[in-house]
């Protein structure tokens, strides 16, 4: 893609309503300084919460790129990408040097009102640098106290300038910031009346963000315990007002990963209480439907250290044991509880204690499973083969079970067990699938199952309603024995997708045999009435036309489509899309 194919309406459908206009808002609102810039490459700052660097580099099919922010880990583009893209199409690409790493040499760059001096110009005064003058005579000549009341009436309206002061004067950080007018402020972007729909979301959304950036810019004025409050006061907000709003283009997930990581950054800041704040991030995990610090025992281990971990352990603990059992009233936050759980019980003592709460939790086939598998890659194969008996012996034949346990056979070089574990989940469940994993997991022994194999796949096409040995022909394709699949297709028929996939393999070696397939299939999609399906169609005779060639049939094949064509000249589409596909 060049810079030229990128236009304000391809970056809106790439990214978003809710992306595109909080980038847009950020462009506007001159928050983006660009480094360097090509063509085919920017990089540059953004100012939000704090400055965020970004590169940006056209890609075949789009764009490629990276911003230091929280958002940008997990998702291909944020709002700092986007005000970027912008602010480059608004300039010429050949105004500044490319910053890329790229090692030809950099033009020479004037550098403006240097501390030297040196390389500088001369800048006429701004009007406002004037006015700070003519101020400045004034306030040095007021009694102190005129410019005592001056200050404390701009306190009243200027919250962050009235918290700088009484922090000077001695109050404590954690309650100098008044945080009412935030408050009121977030209030104000969550509230709505009825359903916001679709074409208003994104300018809701970026308005919640807008109040957020706020938020999140006190942690570096020092009121981080301020920040921290005020995003769960959101939280709550989103609770209230988060399913009144369309979230098509993820404007929600947005909000939450932004609380998310401003909340992060405050408790990183401020050091708080390791036992309240383990209580909250339990608190908001479990109790909210918006599965908000799911990661926590991660992201927060630092700062709750061993101690907050383990009342994080032992609230999660309480909660477990508070849940209904599995199969009575079932509690929305059960999944919450055990995924909560086994993170931190991981975090704090690795495998050993993971496991600890996997047998707590163990409840179906999966919760075995997962429990054999660890203590496998741990190398640990009887204590793992120990667990798979006591799922089976729990919740009756597991396909996958079995086929773990066959892996640890294997490996032990118990072939012979292996096989028949793998023997039973393809007798327990005959198809494509368990064929696969028996010949997989036998290696070199298959021959001694695979003619019995074949047997019980060819029963149960005969068997079947109608007869289709579909599991019979896939089977043999899929080894490559497209002889053999062939026959079986002939004598017990198979699905009609697969018919297809047959004819394309024995049109390599026997062209003739594959044609009437490629043509019915053909047929049965231009009944299909709609122009997707005369597309397909006119693809699939596309297709077959070189096998005509191939089989010395293409005159018969021209004539049958000529016929195609007149017994459908009433539909224009199709006409259209066989002409599309060269077709006579």
């Amino acid at each position: 893609m060049r810079k030229s194919e990128i236009s304000v309406d391809v970056l809106s459908d790439r990214v978003g309503d809710v992306l595109f206009e909080r980038g847009r808002r950020y462009a506007a609102d001159g928050r983006v300084r660009l480094l360097g810039h090509t063509t085919r490459h920017v990089a540059a700052v953004v100012t939000g919460s704090e400055d965020y660097e970004v590169e940006i580099e056209l890609a075949e099919r789009g764009f490629l790129g990276s911003c230091t922010c929280p958002f940008a880990e997990d998702w291909d583009v944020c709002k700092h990408m986007v005000a970027v893209l912008l602010r480059w199409l608004e300039v010429d690409s050949e105004d500044t040097p490319d910053v890329s790493g790229s090692s030809s040499p950099e033009p020479e760059v004037t550098v403006v009102g240097s501390a030297s001096g040196e390389g500088t110009r001369d800048v006429e005064p701004r009007a406002g640098d004037e006015e700070d003058e003519l101020l400045r005579a004034h306030l040095a000549q007021l009694p102190v106290g005129r410019l005592v009341g001056e200050l404390l009436a701009a306190t009243r309206v200027d919250a962050m300038l009235r918290a700088r002061l009484l922090v000077e004067a001695g109050a404590p950080a954690a309650t100098a910031f008044d945080e009412a007018p935030l408050r009121s402020a977030l209030v104000e972007a969550f509230s709505v009346e009825g359903f916001v729909h679709y074409r208003d979301a994104g300018d809701y959304f970026w308005g919640i963000g807008e109040v957020l950036d706020e938020v999140g810019e006190l942690i570096e004025e020092g009121f981080a315990a301020s920040a921290a409050r005020l995003t769960l006061f959101a939280l709550d907000l989103v609770g209230e007002f988060g399913q009144c709003a369309d979230d098509s283009d993820g404007g929600l997930v947005m909000v939450l990963q932004q609380i998310e990581e401003i909340h992060l950054r405050a408790s990183k800041s401020v050091a708080p209480d390791p036992d309240a704040l383990a209580a909250t991030l339990v608190e908001q995990a479990v109790d909210s439907w918006t599965e908000v610090f799911f990661d926590a025992a991660w992201e927060y281990a630092e700062i709750l250290g061993e101690g907050g971990l383990h009342t994080y352990r032992d609230l999660l603990a309480e909660r477990w044991r508070g849940l209904p059992a599995r199969g009575e009233q079932e509690d929305g936050g059960r999944f919450a509880v055990r995924y909560l759980r086994e993170q931190v019980a991981e975090v704090l003592g690795g495998t050993d204690q993971l496991i600890e709460v996997l047998t707590e939790h163990a409840e179906v086939s999966h919760d075995y499973l997962r429990i054999a598998g660890l203590l496998h890659r741990e190398g640990r194969a009887d204590a793992a083969l120990e667990w798979i008996d006591r799922g089976l012996g729990t919740c009756g034949s597991d396909a996958s079970l079995l086929e773990l346990a066959a892996s640890i056979h294997r490996e032990a070089g118990r072939v012979d067990l292996a096989g028949e574990l793998l023997w039973k989940n393809f007798t327990d469940a005959p198809g494509t699938f368990t064929y696969r994993s028996l010949k997989s997991g036998t290696g070199a022994d298959f021959t001694r199952w695979r003619d019995r194999a074949l047997s019980v796949l060819k029963e149960l096409g005969t068997c079947s309603r109608g007869g289709d040995c579909t599991a019979l022909v896939s089977s043999l394709l899929w080894e490559g024995d497209i002889d053999g699949a062939w026959v079986a297709a002939q004598e017990g028929g198979c699905r009609s997708s697969l018919w297809l996939e047959l004819a394309r393999a024995r049109a390599r070696t026997n062209p003739s045999d594959a044609l009437p397939i490629l043509m019915r299939e053909a047929e049965r999609a231009v009944d299909g009435a709609q122009r997707s399906a005369y597309r397909c169609a006119a693809e699939l005779l596309h297709e077959a036309r070189d096998v005509a060639r191939r089989a010395s049939g293409l005159e018969h094949f021209d004539r049958h489509v000529r016929e195609m064509r007149e017994r459908n000249r009433r539909r224009p589409a199709l006409q259209d899309e066989f002409t599309r596909a060269g077709l006579p």
